[in-house]
């Protein structure tokens, strides 16, 4: 048997790299028929403006500290510069993709409304982040949701938010975003960027003086006509250092029982990994509309424990209550994000990716990718 840790290596790029837990197509949507993100007081991005575009979970505590100063930022300068919010449900926010979808959904009904509705998130992340959810359904956070956008949008939408819900547009909308912050390499919230480059101090850290320190100098650009290096030394010389898909309901949790049972028994992951493949039907988002999250979770260990041993059964339910394989699983999202993979199933052949991606990789394709490389390595 190989040794623990090069099995869990194996299997954090199991699950990062190709992200298999659940049916997806990788290219799915992509292209979207129209441009993400939502522009801040326009419907058009000024084109001479500096464009800052911020990746965003109205459910991250983060993003929502990040808020007040952008905003500050960009009331002092005008129509000098742009934002464009892009959203990234993060999958170990509970209910971030629900809140999301709501943002999609708010904005084809009023524009005007999205981003009272974003900061109306901010505002109240208590009512939604993670623990005072864990005993309501899924169906009855999506109704308190609804309650909660029509109260800023406005009484008379109450049944086109709520049919919103039904629709499928606005569930591909929210894959979008989903998807095309993957692509961009973005893997938590917030994320920044400046005229398509990253900003290096990402984060809540990036307060009003910070925003100045970066614009003042490229605005100052603008004005005068000619290049300005100072923005770009702080883009260079700044610290740099300081995505399971989210539309897939449980797939958070399928994954952290992986790592949970990784932990206790390498050689019986892939076995629940295939009995997850072979069992969807159960977990895959409607069966478990009306289910609590503290419900998902008790049948999913009972399952595991069931492939896995009787034996395991405490160890695997602790396994939930420890941060650590959370972290895990967490990392596993951040790995894949940060490679830009944005669905399911990915394929990497020896760190390049393969052109045909998807489920329609079968055997025979299998075996025209490897013949190749087997027969180089042979030296024939």
């Amino acid at each position: 048997m190989a040794p623990k840790f090069t099995i869990s290596i194996v299997m954090l790029l199991l699950q990062s790299q190709l992200l298999i837990l659940f049916k997806s197509g990788a290219a799915d949507y992509i292209p979207p028929a129209k441009s993400d993100g939502f522009g801040y007081k326009t419907h058009s991005i000024n084109l001479d403006s500096i464009l800052i575009e911020a990746f965003y979970d109205p459910l991250c505590p983060d993003s929502r500290d990040s808020w007040p100063p952008l905003k500050k930022a960009l009331h002092h300068y005008g129509h000098r510069v742009s934002l464009l919010v892009h959203l990234l449900p993060l999958p170990y926010h509970d209910n971030a993709f629900v809140a999301s979808r709501a943002l999609h959904i708010v904005n084809e009904l009023n524009t005007s409304a999205t981003y009272p509705l974003l900061e109306w998130f901010f505002e109240n992340q208590d009512k939604f982040y993670n623990a005072p959810t864990r005993n309501l359904s899924r169906a009855s956070i999506v109704e308190e949701i609804v309650k909660s956008a029509t109260e800023v949008v406005g009484n008379s939408h109450y049944s086109s938010i709520k049919n919103g819900f039904n629709d499928s547009n606005t569930d591909l909308l929210t894959r979008v975003s989903f998807k095309y912050a993957a692509s961009r390499g973005v893997y938590g919230t917030p994320f920044f960027y400046v005229n398509g480059f990253l900003l290096p101090d990402n984060g809540a850290s990036v307060d009003y003086n910070a925003w100045r320190k970066v614009l003042d100098p490229l605005v100052g650009a603008k004005k005068k006509g000619v290049k300005n290096e100072e923005s770009l030394h702080f883009f260079l010389e700044m610290d740099s250092s300081s995505v399971l898909e989210m539309y897939h309901d449980n797939a958070f949790v399928a994954s952290r029982a992986l790592h949970i049972v990784n932990g206790l028994n390498t050689s019986a992951t892939y076995p629940l990994l295939e009995w997850f493949f072979k069992n969807q039907e159960k977990f895959y988002n409607a069966p478990t509309r009306n289910l609590s999250r503290a419900s998902i979770v008790k049948e999913i260990v009972k399952s595991a424990t069931e492939v896995v041993g009787k034996s395991h059964y405490k160890s695997i339910k602790n396994g939930f209550n420890d941060t650590n394989t959370d972290l895990l699983t967490r990392v596993s999202f951040k790995y894949a994000a940060s490679r830009g993979v944005y669905g399911t199933p990915f394929f990497y052949v020896n760190g390049f990716l393969l052109p045909d991606t998807g489920a329609s990789v079968n055997y025979t394709a299998w075996r025209k990718v490897l013949d190749s490389l087997v027969g180089a390595k042979k030296g024939v």
